[in-house]
Formats: structure tokens, sequence, C-alpha cells
């Protein structure tokens, strides 16, 4: 098997090669789609088809994701229990829903036909059955099924071969998936521009969207999102996905496949899945896994499957192609299609498990219709919103938007003033508990001041803790609120304001002669005034400096200057403590200190332990090594994965050398630490793509961008990780 190509026979038939041109400038239109798999191809000819003005961008080249990996089964039926949809849909829905798969199906073929796209379309029945008599399995989807679906009928024995008992399902249909997409995408249309190796690296809600690439920006008025999985697009959706791994190869016999000319999948677990590809050759894939995930003592999967084939199908055969996808399920095991609940000009389609190219269609359909205010009327099964996690537009969902929305932009001015309330809440309720102000006995401006001042000294100094307490527990917070530390920065400025309304209300209440002769404290408590002099300094330079931290000098020096907030507070503390007469007077200000002091010790300490974690692992930019331990912890010929300060590299180790690179695979994110590893190039386990170990230069496609490496030594028997 060593010699068998690590790609699809779609690849052999359909190379690989660029195009279409690259984004170069700014654009407008009035749909973008990302991503040129079926699913995005889908969409963006049916938008194109209803007269809209569409942008299609890929980041690599069209069809090189999953779908150029597909073992392009054709299915109406469900990748998925159907007793497990019919009971979450109700049989109403789920008889719809068979309806509207077969209905998908066909369109499919009359498209192919009335395009004349040469994609090696077949037409094949299909078989979902069990190698032995009475499963239980597939009899309980049997009975979810009989009576809804005018194209199943149950099978068996010589009907059913090579299984026993069957489910046949009539009219499906094989193709070549990349023959296809080119196709389609290459004919000539008005309305439908293609740019590949245009990379989308931003995408900024609002009406209209805006899609940035590195060599260029899209305007548009909707966005559909059909790249696989959206991670860094859209991340609550790619967190409602989990990948899995599925392995096919393509075996050819000397003579004719003992394998009619049908489609076939099983009720084993993990199942196979198989078919005729031409007449000497079969396509079996399964040995499916959990993405990113090491099974112990789990056998090679190619192995798993030749072993299937001695078994089921023996006699002498020759593997010709071998590769892996990844296929993103739900939970619910039903795609997520629709417009996205919080941001209402963006609209998603993922998660489509096994049934990609007969559900993308499906997806492109809708979508299309949906863009133009005319949702199909399944499209609440579908929907994005049936989701917890995405059902309900929030701060924290608003906080996660890009930099640069403009409802980002506005809630999170409203949540840092509602927290600024909150934070203001607490202080307030513990100084008016001491009965401190008394200002409904005022009688003057000066005197309403002189009482007003020490609670803007309490509210600034609220905020100076809450600032601390963000920032110093952030990596907590930030599974919550992904943009808290905008929040961070919004309150340094709130407690900016208050820390200069603190001294001003003091200098209307005491006049200007009194506040520059500072009469208005004894003798031996003025160095507590020039404290609070470099105190109210230093908060001036750490909000300025979180205000202004994109400047280039500030870039790699504002964290160092934001130290300072903890002279502030503790400088504010001391301060306050011995020259306040309010807190002096007020039990429940003093405990209220001592918890602020209490909790800002621990903040600090955490501060102080993370800092000496980072100086171990230095910055990227460094020129500093990182020491990873013995080399004997490393297991010899196979590759671990390393996680260094935010970075998750892949260690490569053979004998006494080693290499190391970036763990994620630049085509589609696939464990490169899972990859073959042959000594000097390692393989991405997910599409086949080759890195060169010591440069990250990419040897082999569908990968065009080179990875990231790290200069490895070993010293005493140590591995030196070079930064």
């Amino acid at each position: 098997m060593t010699s068998a190509k690590p790609f699809s026979p779609w690849w052999q038939a359909t190379p690989d090669i660029k195009r279409f041109p690259t984004l170069d400038g700014d654009i407008r239109a009035d749909v973008a789609v990302i991503g040129a798999g079926i699913v995005g191809t889908m969409a963006a000819w049916e938008c194109a088809q209803k007269g809209l003005e569409v942008v299609l961008v890929e980041q690599h080249h069209v069809c090189t994701g999953d779908t150029g990996f597909s073992t392009a089964f054709i299915l109406h039926a469900p990748d998925a229990p159907f007793e497990k949809i019919r009971r979450q849909l109700g049989e109403g829905s789920f008889a719809e829903l068979i309806t509207v798969t077969r209905s998908t199906r066909d369109k499919l073929r009359s498209l192919v036909a009335s395009q004349h796209i040469d994609c090696s379309w077949a037409d094949q029945p299909a078989l979902f059955g069990s190698y032995v008599r009475n499963d239980p399995t597939l009899h309980t989807q049997w009975d979810a099924l009989a009576g809804l679906d005018p194209d199943a009928r149950w099978v068996s024995d010589s009907d059913a071969r090579p299984f026993v008992e069957a489910i046949r399902f009539d009219h499906e249909a094989s193709m070549n998936p990349r023959a296809f997409v080119v196709d389609l995408l290459s004919r000539k249309n008005l309305h439908l521009r293609v740019f590949e190796d245009t990379k989308v690296t931003r995408l900024v809600p609002g009406s209209p969207v805006t899609i940035i690439t590195p060599t260029g920006k899209i305007t548009a008025d909707k966005v559909i999102v059909a790249a696989g999985s959206p991670d860094a697009l859209l991340p609550d959706v790619a967190k409602l996905l989990t990948p899995t791994t599925s392995f096919v190869l393509t075996a050819v016999y000397p003579g004719s496949p003992p394998v009619p000319d049908y489609l076939f999948w099983d009720t084993d677990s993990p199942y196979q899945y198989y078919r005729r590809l031409d007449s000497h050759t079969v396509m079996l894939g399964g040995a499916d896994k959990p993405a990113g995930v090491k099974v112990p003592n789990q056998d090679d999967p190619y192995s798993v499957l030749q072993g299937f084939l001695d078994r089921r199908f023996p006699g002498y055969v020759r593997i010709d192609c071998r590769w892996s996808g990844t296929l993103f399920e739900t939970s619910d095991s039903l795609p997520i299609i629709g417009q996205h609940p919080i941001y209402p000009t963006i609209f998603v389609a993922a998660g489509f498990s096994g049934n990609g190219l007969s559900m993308g269609p499906l997806a492109g359909s809708w979508l299309a219709a949906a863009v133009t205010g005319h949702p199909a009327s399944l499209a609440p099964i579908f929907s994005p919103g049936r989701y917890a996690l995405l059902r309900v537009p929030s701060s924290r969902a608003f906080l996660r938007s890009p930099v640069g929305s403009t409802s980002r932009r506005f809630s999170v001015a409203l949540f840092a003033w509602l927290a600024a309330a909150v934070a203001i809440a607490v202080p307030t309720i513990a100084f008016f508990s001491g009965n401190a102000l008394g200002l409904g006995h005022t009688q003057t401006l000066t005197e309403f001041s002189r009482r007003l001042f020490p609670l803007f000294g309490l509210y600034a100094f609220t905020l100076v803790w809450a600032q601390i307490i963000l920032g110093s527990f952030a990596p907590f917070w930030r599974k919550y609120f992904p943009r808290v530390n905008t929040l961070h920065r919004r309150l340094g400025v709130f407690a900016l304001v208050f820390a200069l309304l603190h001294p001003s209300l003091l200098f209307v209440g005491v006049g200007p002669t009194v506040y520059f002769a500072r009469t208005y404290v004894a003798p031996n408590l003025v160095p507590l005034i020039l404290v609070g002099y470099v105190q109210l300094f230093l908060l001036v330079t750490t909000a300025c400096t979180a205000l202004l931290m994109k400047l280039p000098w500030l870039k790699t020096r504002w964290r160092i200057i934001h130290w300072f907030n903890y002279a502030v507070f503790f400088l504010v503390f001391f301060h306050s403590w011995f020259l306040g007469h309010n807190l002096r007077s007020s039990e429940s200000l003093r405990i209220l200190w001592i918890v602020y002091g209490v909790t800002v010790l621990c903040a600090l300490g955490l501060r102080v332990q993370r800092a000496r974690r980072k100086v171990n692992t230095m910055q990227t930019d460094s020129g500093s090594s990182v020491d990873l331990g013995p080399i004997e912890n490393f297991p010899n010929h196979q590759g671990v994965p390393i996680q260094v300060g935010q970075t998750t590299i892949a260690l490569f180790r053979s004998d006494e050398k080693c290499w190391a690179i970036a763990n994620t695979c630049s085509h589609a994110g696939g464990p490169l630490c899972e990859g073959a590893f042959d000594g000097t190039s390692v393989v991405c386990p997910w599409h086949g793509s080759r890195f060169d170990l010591t440069s990250g230069a990419v040897l082999r496609g569908p990968a065009t961008q080179p990875q990231r490496v790290w200069p490895v030594t070993v010293s005493n028997g140590r591995i030196i990780l070079k930064q």
C-alpha cells in the first residue's frame, strides 16, 4: 500500500490548478459567498441565477476542501439514524424532509443534464444493509422509514447482495464532485465573479457586511459562510460542529469487482461504505474516528479497510489511491442552514456529515432563497437559532463580533456602562450605609462639592480595582466575554474620569487658595496629598497607554506600563486609608477596602506567576529558547502536539534528531502531529498535504501556504526549541 496515491481519483481526473484570479482591490456585491465547495458553489450559482451580483471567494483553489475528498455518494436518506431524526422532527416534518431531499437530488440531476456538465454522473440504486439476518439496527431503521419514502423498500437474500437484508433506495446517484464544481464555475456568468487564493481574515458584521482579505476588501449586502468549519469567522457556529475523520481507498481488481454497481453502506460501527468506481475498481470508506484524537491501540485505518476487503470480497487487489476526509457533525445530526440569529446579514451552512453532496445543493438553494427574503418551509428545522448558544442576541454574542463592527462598538460601550454602574453600586451602598454625606443639608455649591468629592474618589478606586480584576483574570473572563480586553480599557477610561473629578470637586469645595496651600488637612498629612498626585499621574499614564496601544512604540511596551495599575491601587489604598475621614468613620467601607486589598493581592500573585511562566516560554520574536524536556519523553518516529504559549506545535523525533512545525495544517486545519512522518516531511492526516519539516514548504497539495517551523536542537539529552 505504500505506493498508493495519497489523494482521491477526482484529483487525477480534474487536476489541482489555479483557474480564477486572486482578489486585488476593493469590490462591491449584492451577495458574497465564502468557500468554493459544493455548498458555496451552489449558493453562488443560485444567487447569480436570480440576477444578484455575487462574489465567491476561496482561500485555496476551488473544490480543494472536503468536497474534493468526498466519495460522492448522492443519497437523499439522512446520514444519521432514521428513528432519531423522525423522533426529533415528528412524522410529518420527517416525511417532508424526505420529500425535499429527493427533489434536491432530482434537481441536481436536471442541472447536470441541462448544463451538460461533464462530471461522470451515474444513476445507481443504493443499499443500506446488514450481513446477518434480523439485525435489530436495520429493522429499527426500516420501521422509522417505512411508508414515508416512496423510493425505499425492503429487500433480502439475492436482492440484497452482498447483504443478507437491506433497505433499497432507488434513483440515487454518484458523480465526480471536483469536475462538477469546476465545470459549473467555469461557465460564463455575468453575475458571478470567482476569486481563488483569497483568504478571509476578518468578517465585519453590519449592513453592509465587510469582508477583509490580505489583498482587498469586499462589501456585500449579504454574506454566506460555506467554509466547512467556520472557526475564525463564526466561532460560535464552529463550536457546534464535531469533526470526524473518515478514511478511503480505491482497490483495483484484475477482473470485474465482486460488487454490484450499487451504492452500499452497512450497519457496522464504525460502518463501511463502498461502491464501484469503474469496471475494475471499488471505492471503500470507513474506519471513522474523532478528528484530532489518537485512539489507543487503534490499527492503521487503511489496514482495517483492506482487511474488510479481504474478508468480504477476497482476491488479489492493488490499492491505487488512499486518502481521508473530514465530516463535520452536529449534536442532533442535522446540518446548520440559515440566517445567523445574531448577525441578520450573515447566513451560514455547515455540519452536513456524510450528506454533503445531497444536502449541500439543498443548502445552496435555501440560502439563495433566504437572502432574497423567501426562506423555505423547513428552514426552522435547520436554523442556527435552534441552538441555545446562538438563540438570543446577548452582550456575550455581541462581544464576539469582529473588530470594527458598529453593533460591536455600540454593545461594548453599553456593556461597559452597565459594568461600571454595577461596580459603582457596591461602594455607593457601602458609602451611604455610613450616612457619610448628608447631601440633603447642603446649602451651597461649595458645600455640595466638599460632600460629594470623596464619593467620586471611591468610584475611581472601585473602577481601578475592577480594571485590575478584569485584566488579571482575563483568561477566565475571556471564556464568557471574548472582548473582555476592550471592556478592560473602557473601565480604565471611566476610572480616569472619576479620578480627575475627585480633586476637581475638592478644588471647587475649598477654593483655589486653600486647595493649593493644602491647608484643608493637618500638616503631617500633606505627604499623603502628594501621593495622590503621583497616583493620578500614573493613572493618566496607564489609561493613555491603553488608548494608544496600537502605536508602534507602545506595541511592545504597553503591558509593562500597565503594571503601574497595581502601584496606583496600593497608593490609593494607603492615601484613602489614612486620609479619608469617611473611611475612618464607616465600618462597611473599611470592610470593602480590605476585600479590595485581598483580592488585588491574589490577582497580583496570579500575574506574577503567569509572568514567570511567560519568561520560561518567552515570546516568539525574542530569539530565546524553550526547554521541552528529556528526549526520551518523546516517542520515536512519530509526532506529538506541544503547547508553547498560545501556539500548538507538532514535534517529530527520529532517534537523536527533532523537528518542530505548526500543528494546524494551512489547508483545512488538520492536526499534523497525527500525520505520516518519513524523517524529512509530514503528511496531513486529513487531506494528504505534504510539508517539508525543515523549511515548512508545501511539497504536495492541496495546501498552498507553507507551515511555520522552529529550529530544534538536542543538548545534554534535552530538546531545546529555539524561538
